[in-house]
């Protein structure tokens, strides 16, 4: 029996982007590109038409943003890739079925990359309710040690970006250093609890003891900025869990 192929839908207004992408995907076996689409006013019509499994979305675009249609097709449960040239929309993005964010240029690894997540939840190997189990554990290579240290990461209280380094603060009050930005730590450490707030923080809501405007309060005391930027969709997120609404 044949391997099945996964059909890719590429919805960017950029030619040469959606070029770039075609491209890497076709050197991976086991995906098909379904269409790939210039104007987004016609995505919602050609994701319907073609069935597809998989979304890769740029979010800037002429006249119809990817996170409108990110939102549109939430309830269809198609993985989406998102390949953008801002980093600033992780946070939002994340909340609509969004599996791995691409800062372009996309590069074949990262392409590889987002589509074994794609898979996988397709394949429902990577279930999000995992992920809050005690047991869930990570390897991580980080500054200073010539091994891979074991991180849980439900036990991460925030990560702060410091030029290209992560910081990964831990209930422990252990500090891990790893050599890549944020963006790119977000995706590695993918889990429901962690949420960018601000260009440079990423913080796990099940620990923070107070939210205000500007700043959230962690259990330990430390106290977190909340980016302009990133407030209305973290406060979007808090208001379903408030008592009062």
């Amino acid at each position: 029996m044949s391997e099945k192929l996964y059909k890719i839908g590429i919805i960017d207004d950029e030619d040469s982007s959606r070029e770039i992408l075609a491209n890497l995907i076709s050197f991976i076996p086991g995906y098909e590109i379904a269409f790939s689409l210039g104007d987004p006013f016609q995505a919602l019509d050609h994701i319907d038409k073609f069935k597809i499994d998989i979304l890769f979305l740029d979010i800037e675009m002429r006249g119809f943003g990817g996170l409108e249609i990110a939102k549109r097709i939430e309830d269809k449960n198609i993985p989406i890739i998102v390949c953008s040239a801002y980093e600033k929309y992780g946070a939002q993005s994340f909340k609509y079925n969004v599996v791995y964010y691409i800062i372009k240029k996309a590069s074949g690894f990262e392409v590889s990359a987002g589509l074994d997540k794609a898979k996988r939840m397709i394949e429902g190997n990577s279930p999000k309710q995992d992920f809050l189990q005690p047991n869930d554990l990570v390897f991580l290579k980080v500054i200073g040690d010539p091994g891979r240290v074991s991180i849980f990461p439900i036990q991460i209280t925030y990560i702060e970006q410091k030029l290209k380094v992560s910081h990964i603060h831990l209930d422990s009050g252990e500090i891990h250093r790893i050599p890549k930005p944020l963006y790119q730590t977000m995706e590695l450490l993918d889990r429901p609890y962690l949420h960018k707030i601000h260009r440079s923080f990423l913080v796990n809501h099940l620990k923070i003891k107070q939210v205000f405007n500007h700043q959230c309060i962690l259990d330990n005391g430390d106290r977190i900025p909340i980016g302009d930027e990133f407030q209305k969709s973290f406060f979007e997120f808090l208001k379903i869990n408030m008592l009062d609404g």
